[in-house]
């Protein structure tokens, strides 16, 4: 997977938010930012991205949320008003969300960390990868050996 974010990627090792991305339940990939110190809630400001056709989709809409501004959270989501979400994947990343996977991105000493965890399961499997860049870390959690996740939530990983 090769895609060019600088902005989420800024972002990201600027230090005050955590990336999320994961399937809605129409099928639509789901990409944004919360922060770091904070679940998000209506009022907290976040950057959102959606996009029916992959997770890169998804990524690039996030990326131009962010140039333009970002949006508040309860104003962001366009879901309603998007098709079903395709049901086939077209990269091994989007493979992974589509099938109950879930990606969480942070910085850690000027790295980027990517913790990929399958939901899918009663047994929570994680995988994680580190880089300077976000496909990077994205590769490198994708080719990592699995690891069986029992006390961790569901979508935040607290390794941050």
């Amino acid at each position: 997977m090769q895609i060019q974010v600088p902005n989420i990627e800024r972002l990201l090792k600027e230090n005050k938010y955590v990336l999320h991305v994961f399937r809605s339940g129409r099928g639509l990939r789901i990409a944004k930012f919360e922060p770091r110190d904070s679940l998000s809630s209506s009022s907290t400001e976040v950057f959102y991205g959606e996009s029916p056709k992959s997770s890169e989709g998804a990524l690039s809409a996030l990326e131009f949320d962010i140039t333009q501004g970002g949006k508040f959270y309860n104003k962001a989501c366009h879901s309603r008003s998007l098709p079903f979400g395709l049901k086939e994947s077209f990269s091994n990343f989007d493979e992974y969300i589509l099938n109950y996977g879930v990606m969480n991105a942070y910085s850690k000493e000027n790295n980027l960390v990517v913790v990929l965890t399958n939901n899918k399961y009663e047994e929570r499997l994680s995988r994680s990868g580190i880089a300077v860049t976000l496909s990077q870390a994205i590769e490198n959690a994708l080719n990592s050996t699995p690891i069986i996740q029992t006390d961790q939530p569901f979508l935040i990983h607290r390794d941050y």
